[in-house]
C-alpha cells in the first residue's frame, strides 16, 4: 500500500535491539485498533533490530541504513536528524513516536520537533540522577522537553517527569512494554511446540542442578578494562553456575570476550 493510500500514519523510530522489543508490542496493539503505523529503521544495530522484529510477526517499512562500521553517538545523530527530517515531510504522520533513549531516539524526537509534530515517547521519565550512562541519560531528558506525550513505566518514572516540569496531563502511567513482549513471546511458545521445542533445546546443557546467572556486559562503561575485571569474574563463577552470556557484536565486546 502507498503512503498516499494509508493517509495520516503514526511513525515509529527504532534502530536498536531494546527498541524492536518495546516498540513491538506498541505497534502491534495499534494495528489490531486499525490504527496506520509506519516503522522506520535507523540502522543503528543493523541486522539485530530486523531479527527481533521478525520474531514479533513485524518487519521495519523503511530503513535508512545510517551506520556505516564504528560511528560514535554525535555522527549517528547528525546523519539521523536530516535524513528523518526528510521521511517525515513526505510521509506527513499524525505523531511520531519513539522509545527509551537511544540515539536513535534522541533524533527522532529532534526531527520531529524540527517538523512540529506530534512526539510521544515511550519509557519516558527514567533517570539515575546522575551523568551516567552517558550519553543515555541526556538524551532521556531532552527528549522529555520536546515530547507531547510521555508513558511513565512506573510511579517513580512519572514522578520524575513531573519534577521536572512536565505536565502532569499528558503523562500517562502505562507499565513497562518489555513485560508485554516478553508476555507475547510466552504466547506464542504455548501456540508453536516446534518453536518451543526448539527453545528449550538451546538450554539443554545447561545443569538443572546449578544456579544460573545471565550477564548482559555490553554498555559503554565496561569496555576496556572493566570487561576484562567482568569476564575474570565470570570466568571464576563458572565454577559454581551455569554462565548465559549473550555477546553483543561490537568489536571492543566480542573481541575480548
Amino acid at each position: 500500500m502507498t503512503i498516499e493510500a494509508r493517509g495520516a500514519v503514526f511513525v515509529f523510530v527504532g534502530g536498536t535491539r531494546p527498541e524492536a522489543i518495546k516498540l513491538a508490542p506498541v505497534i502491534l496493539a495499534m494495528r489490531r485498533r486499525g490504527l496506520p503505523t509506519w516503522l522506520l529503521a535507523t540502522g543503528q544495530h543493523g541486522p539485530l533490530f530486523h531479527e527481533t522484529l521478525a520474531a514479533f510477526g513485524l518487519q521495519a517499512d523503511e530503513d535508512l541504513d545510517v551506520m556505516q562500521g564504528a560511528r560514535s553517538p554525535p555522527e549517528v545523530v547528525g546523519a539521523l536528524v536530516p535524513r528523518l527530517a526528510q521521511r517525515f515531510a513526505a510521509l506527513a504522520p499524525a505523531a511520531v513516536v519513539v522509545q527509551g533513549d537511544t540515539s536513535s531516539a534522541f533524533a527522532g524526537a529532534q526531527a520531529a520537533h524540527y517538523a512540529r509534530l506530534p512526539l510521544a515517547h515511550v519509557e519516558a521519565g527514567l533517570r539515575t540522577g546522575g551523568g551516567d550512562p552517558f550519553p543515555e541519560e541526556m538524551h532521556r531528558r531532552v527528549i522529555a522537553q520536546l515530547a507531547d506525550l510521555h508513558f511513565a513505566p512506573t510511579m517513580l518514572a512519572q514522578a520524575a517527569l513531573i519534577a521536572e516540569g512536565v505536565g502532569a496531563g499528558s503523562i500517562h502511567l502505562t507499565g513497562n512494554s518489555g513485560i508485554d513482549a516478553l508476555l507475547l513471546m510466552r504466547d506464542r511458545l504455548a501456540a508453536e511446540p516446534a518453536l518451543a521445542a526448539e527453545a528449550a533445546a538451546c538450554f539443554a546443557p545447561l545443569d538443572p542442578a546449578r544456579p544460573v546467572i545471565l550477564a548482559t556486559v555490553h554498555r559503554r562503561e565496561n569496555h576496556g578494562a572493566p570487561l576484562a575485571r567482568i569476564i575474570d569474574a565470570l570466568a571464576e563463577l563458572a565454577g559454581q553456575a551455569e554462565i548465559l552470556l549473550p555477546v553483543h557484536p561490537h568489536p571492543l565486546v566480542r573481541g575480548p570476550i
